[in-house]
């Protein structure tokens, strides 16, 4: 199989190098001033993150303390631990003692009606 090739030529310029040269433009200094201002801003401003039609999404808010209510007063809390386990009231007990542990602070029981 004989291939011919054409020679390379290393001191001449082709066609694509050409095209790949990075033109100079000459930009007046009031543009050039706007340039770099506006390109500094891109980098600097945080994006604006928005849903499929188009509305910004809102953050959530860190500083205010949540306080959980549990569905159980103190009284039927108690109960429920002493009834089976094919009781809905027991596994309700069970559920509020864990999210007790979880956070012990934030926590406070139903208010029992008079």
């Amino acid at each position: 199989m004989n291939v011919e090739r054409e020679p390379v030529s290393r001191g001449k310029e082709t066609p694509a190098d050409s095209l790949l040269k990075k033109k100079e433009i000459k930009i007046s200094p009031e543009v050039e001033g706007w340039i770099q201002k506006v390109e500094k801003n891109i980098h600097t401003q945080t994006p604006i993150v928005t849903d499929d039609k188009g509305q910004p999404i809102l953050s959530s808010t860190k500083g205010q303390p949540v306080k959980i209510t549990l569905p159980l007063t103190k009284t039927s809390f108690g109960q429920g631990f002493k009834e089976g386990f094919g009781e809905a009231v027991r596994w309700l007990s069970e559920w509020c003692y864990k999210a007790i542990k979880k956070d012990p602070g934030k926590v406070a029981f139903k208010q029992p009606t008079t």
